[in-house]
């Protein structure tokens, strides 16, 4: 089964009720088309032939409607000729007004259905993208994973209003409208039908079209709007460098490639319109010449023949929107099928066992890790035991793997040989739950997320605001109670309403505030000058006496501090120890540390 079937299928699962009650709205309003269309029979006899002194139970009875009501109905109807007019189109008018009202509740129905089930689908993609492995993320991108919970959602939407919505109702009133024809004159309205094999033969080709066509225009899409969010991401960079032109270039470039794609599914999609309407005329002059000669011999009445043109024309503008739905449809499976393979990428794995809380000691043993698509390991043959309560810095080079090794141990990455212990227990064999439970980290670009402040220390943890208060004093961010509304003060959009180091520390504050036993801190001073630093580092000092504390960085002080120092060049380690007995022994280091002061 393809996957916009499945996604399709388990929306009418869930949606069921709402569905089928929605279809029976369509063709109560399609009957109401139909049986109108019958009931204009007798009157318009009538007009045809003023002098009849036939009265319209009269010509009811006569089966002018091509069946003959019951006779209660028959007897309803005044014998009186304007007044049986009168009845007769109070019953349409009322009719009218039931199958527009079923109309509107069919649309209202299905489209409350739609909704719903794509608001599941968007919530199975985020969750699923936020339990991908790191690797598969970055892998896919950010630009393509927002891609799929937006435009590849809202091209799904369209394609299941199109199957419960749109395209049943015109597809019901469609068939009422045929169904009274063929109680009218049942050889023309079948000789109608010829038109549907070479019909489907075309639908079928255009879909086709339409679907590899709307796939491309997908991709151009992302790449268009990949461009977009760098460029203006990284707009003061390009200001500077007086690159507004070339960036302009390459947008202008992906725009033209979307449009060409865009250009294309339009252009196919509206030829489906006009050969529909090729077909359908070729079909009324076939039954038009069928019919002359039945008229002149009186075999086929002139009102029966013009109801029966009426009733096939209403059909024709029925089912002729179909061709054009029939594209949309197409153009719903290329995301389905993007999103499909999205839900099937593999989660974070671990495994069944619970972390107790880290009291011994961290192993890296014989860890070996190459990022795809690269030919150089990050780590290689990487072993190393940090006891508990030490505070151990790792330094190096840029590129040396710092952070990927410390990125082992809440299982950001996997390592392609090797294993993680703590306390003696392989971390793949616990819950990635207990195991990052232990853990907090702290990396340079200290994310933000738009909210208050409150907010982004507590990250959804639910702590009080005395709580949140301690976190921020240990972080010595003391600079939020001089805001506005304190904790309540608005953080702008990736944190830009904050300086660098003010997000550092929040992001400190917010590892503080879940205690844990193994505090990772990545570059996380980077940016809060030297005097702050040393604020901080003392704070920090204190709160670190009963944990497990590994320190990337590159500033003296904060190597000073640390109990070991751990130096790493080119994926592995080159020496560890002391500051006393690493400027001693290790030139690397000792250039490493002279660079930095």
């Amino acid at each position: 089964m393809s996957p916009f079937r499945t996604f399709f299928s388990e929306m009418l699962r869930a949606e069921r009720k709402r569905v089928l009650a929605g279809l029976a709205c369509a063709f109560v309003s399609a009957g109401g088309l139909g049986g109108g269309l019958l009931a204009l029979a007798p009157p318009l006899r009538l007009l045809l032939d003023p002098d009849s002194e036939t009265t319209l139970p009269g010509l009811l009875s006569e089966g002018a409607m091509g069946i003959t009501p019951p006779a209660w109905i028959i007897g309803w109807i005044p014998e009186e000729t304007w007044g049986g007019v009168l009845t007769l189109f109070g019953v349409l008018l009322v009719v009218t007004v039931v199958g527009s009202a079923a109309s509107y509740a069919h649309q209202a129905l299905t489209t409350t259905a739609c909704v719903r089930a794509i608001s599941r689908i968007r919530g199975r993609v985020y969750g699923r993208l936020v339990r991908l492995e790191l690797s598969e993320l970055q892998q896919l991108g950010a630009i393509e994973s927002v891609s799929r919970i937006t435009r590849d959602t809202t091209l799904l939407q369209r394609g299941f209003q199109v199957l419960v919505g749109k395209s049943v109702t015109q597809a019901a009133r469609g068939l009422g409208a045929f169904a009274a024809a063929l109680v009218l004159e049942w050889r023309l309205t079948l000789f109608a039908v010829l038109v549907a094999p070479p019909l489907a033969f075309v639908l079928r080709r255009v879909g086709k079209r339409v679907r590899r066509s709307s796939g491309r225009s997908l991709e151009a899409a992302q790449k268009l709007g990949r461009v977009a969010t760098e460029s203006l991401q990284g707009l003061r960079a390009i200001k500077v460098a007086q690159a507004e032109s070339w960036v302009g270039d390459r947008f202008e470039s992906e725009n033209d490639e979307l449009r060409r794609h865009d250009r294309k599914v339009a252009l196919v999609t509206a030829l489906a319109s006009p050969i529909t309407e090729t077909l359908a005329i070729f079909a009324l002059l076939g039954i038009c010449l069928l019919s002359v000669r039945q008229v002149m011999d009186g075999s086929l009445s002139l009102d029966r023949f013009l109801l029966v043109l009426a009733a096939l024309g209403a059909a024709g503008g029925s089912f002729r929107p179909l061709a054009g739905l029939h594209a949309q449809i197409q153009a719903a499976k290329p995301p389905a099928d993007r999103l499909a393979t999205l839900l099937h990428l593999p989660v974070e794995h671990g495994g069944s066992g619970q972390l107790a809380r880290h009291h011994d000691s961290i192993c890296f043993s014989k860890i070996t890790l190459t990022y795809p698509g690269r030919e150089t390991p990050a780590l290689a043959d990487v072993s190393l035991r940090i006891p508990f309560g030490r505070t151990v810095a790792i330094i190096g080079p840029n590129g040396c793997g710092k952070t990927t090794l410390v990125s082992l141990l809440p299982a950001l990455v996997r390592p392609d040989q090797g294993q993680v212990h703590i306390d003696g227990v392989d971390i793949d064999s616990v819950t990635v739950e207990s195991l990052r439970g232990q853990l907090a980290m702290v990396t340079q670009d200290a994310m933000m997320l738009r909210g208050n402040i409150a907010e982004n220390v507590d990250f959804g943890h639910g702590a009080s605001p005395e709580e949140i208060n301690t976190a921020l004093q240990i972080a010595e961010a003391d600079f939020v109670h001089q805001l506005p509304n304190g904790l309540e003060a608005e953080v702008a959009e990736g944190g830009t309403s904050l300086s660098g180091g003010q997000r550092q520390r929040l992001a400190i504050a917010r590892a503080v505030l879940r205690d844990p036993a193994i505090l990772i801190l990545d570059e996380a001073t980077s940016q809060i000058d030297s005097e702050s630093e040393a604020e901080i580092g003392r704070t920090m000092q204190a709160f670190g006496a009963d944990r497990t504390v590994l320190v990337v960085a590159h500033r003296p002080s904060t190597i000073l501090a640390a109990d070991e120092v751990v130096v790493l060049d080119q994926g592995r380690i080159v020496d560890q120890g002391t500051n006393t007995e690493l400027q001693a022994r290790c030139s690397l280091y000792r250039a490493l540390v002279g660079k930095s002061e």
